[in-house]
C-alpha cells in the first residue's frame, strides 16, 4: 500500500500522489510507522489550517514522537464527529506518547510566544 509521507494518508495501488497534499506516495507509512488505525491515536491539539500540523510535527518528531495529521474534512468519512468546526483539522500521536507530547508541545508554544512579545517588551 502507498502512504503519503506528509500526511500519513494510505492509499490502495495504483494510486502516485496524495489527493490532499499533492505528495509523491511512498511505500512505507511516515515516520517508518503504521499511524493510519486510529484505534490506539489520540488528538493533542487543533490545526487552524494546513501549515500548522507539519510544524508541530517535525518538533515532535525531534523528540522521538511520531505524529499523524487529520484533515477534518476527511475525518469519519466526512462526518465530524465531536469535531470543532472552527478548525482545519487536528494532530494525532499513538495513546502511549500522548501526555508527553502535549508536555512538549505546551513548552514549545510557550517559547514561541515569549519570542513573539520579546520585542514589544524591548520596544
Amino acid at each position: 500500500m502507498p502512504w503519503c509521507p506528509k500526511c500519513g494518508k494510505k492509499y490502495p495501488p495504483p494510486e502516485t500522489d496524495c489527493e490532499d497534499c499533492n505528495a509523491v506516495l511512498v511505500p512505507n507509512p511516515p515516520h517508518g510507522k503504521d499511524l493510519s488505525d486510529e484505534t490506539n491515536l489520540v488528538a493533542i491539539c487543533y490545526l487552524d489550517n494546513e501549515f500548522e500540523g507539519p510544524l508541530i510535527q517535525d518538533f515532535l518528531l525531534a523528540a522521538g514522537i511520531q505524529s499523524t495529521i487529520r484533515p477534518f474534512h476527511e475525518a469519519y468519512d466526512s462526518i465530524r464527529l465531536g469535531a470543532d468546526y472552527n478548525h482545519w483539522g487536528d494532530l494525532l500521536v499513538f495513546e502511549t506518547d500522548a501526555e508527553k507530547a502535549s508536555e512538549l508541545l505546551d513548552e514549545y508554544t510557550q517559547e514561541l510566544e515569549n519570542k513573539s512579545s520579546s520585542p514589544e517588551q524591548n520596544g
